[in-house]
């Protein structure tokens, strides 16, 4: 039997890219009902942040502390589950910057937009051999730890590799990924970016969206995507020679490839087009 290959750090571009296509594939935008589970566990959850929310039927209206009102479509509820293992993990990259800037005695905010816009060749070693200090603390395979330092120096400085915006350092970096993952208006539909982290960061909320089955009532998914072939696997774990042979390979930093999904139609994938 094959076993799983495990990573420090997932291949954010190809989590991105199998997260998106799931939910183009799979939702269909439709009338849902909550289980009572789940709604007891998602007010409870507001109520620990001094949020009130009641659930009508087929609409949430929260309740802020400053008594604003949030109108909330099951739909959002749904969606939002589409996308929390990107959350999880855009912020487990953030948490390995923050402590390799803190080893380098550097400041996060300024750190993160100097990597992102001006960082040189010396930067890019600097930072890796640090990274590479890090994952080397808890993680004795070479390989495993030269490719989380890579993917760590991508997050840091190739945003289009992520798909990200804002730089690293602010609390909202992550709410540009999710909404343009989901197809949302970030002025009318920003809320969905909160049920994600509430999904991420209490644990029965996290249990109950595994699945749709956990936490919704006769919903019906696509059922024509059998096998799942627009999913990817990760990168494969690359050597520490391979590593090398990249950071010599250029005498300035390379321009990153974008990537650009184009779609016809809600939930068809039509073609997958590549830039530099």
């Amino acid at each position: 039997m094959e076993t799983k290959k495990k990573h420090i750090l997932k291949n954010l571009h190809s989590l991105i890219r199998n997260s998106t296509l799931t939910y183009m594939n799979e939702f269909i935008w439709q009338d849902i009902e909550l289980t009572n589970e789940f709604k007891s566990a998602y007010a409870e959850y507001l109520k620990r942040n001094r949020y009130d929310v009641e659930f009508l039927g087929a609409t949430a209206v929260i309740t802020s502390p400053s008594s604003k009102y949030i109108y909330v479509p099951n739909q959002w509820f749904v969606i939002a589950s589409y996308v929390v293992e990107v959350f999880e993990e855009l912020q487990r990259y953030k948490e390995y910057f923050k402590i390799v800037s803190e080893k380098l005695n550097k400041r996060p905010d300024s750190y993160a937009k100097y990597l992102r816009d001006n960082a040189t060749l010396s930067d890019r070693a600097v930072f890796i051999n640090c990274a590479k200090s890090v994952f080397s603390s808890f993680c004795d395979d070479i390989d495993m730890v030269d490719e989380a330092a890579s993917r760590l120096w991508r997050f840091v400085n190739d945003y289009a590799w992520w798909s990200g915006q804002k730089t690293i350092d602010r609390g909202d970096f992550y709410i540009s990924v999710i909404l343009n993952m989901l197809n949302l208006v970030n002025v009318s539909q920003g809320y969905v970016a909160d049920i994600v982290s509430a999904y991420a960061n209490d644990s029965v909320l996290r249990r109950l969206v595994k699945s749709t089955d956990g936490f919704t009532i006769n919903m019906y998914e696509e059922s024509n995507t059998a096998g799942k072939t627009y999913i990817v696997p990760d990168e494969e774990v690359r050597t520490a020679g391979m590593v090398k042979e990249q950071l010599s390979t250029y005498n300035t930093i390379p321009k990153p490839d974008r990537v650009r999904i184009k779609i016809s139609g809600t939930n068809t994938l039509k073609e997958i087009k590549y830039k530099g």
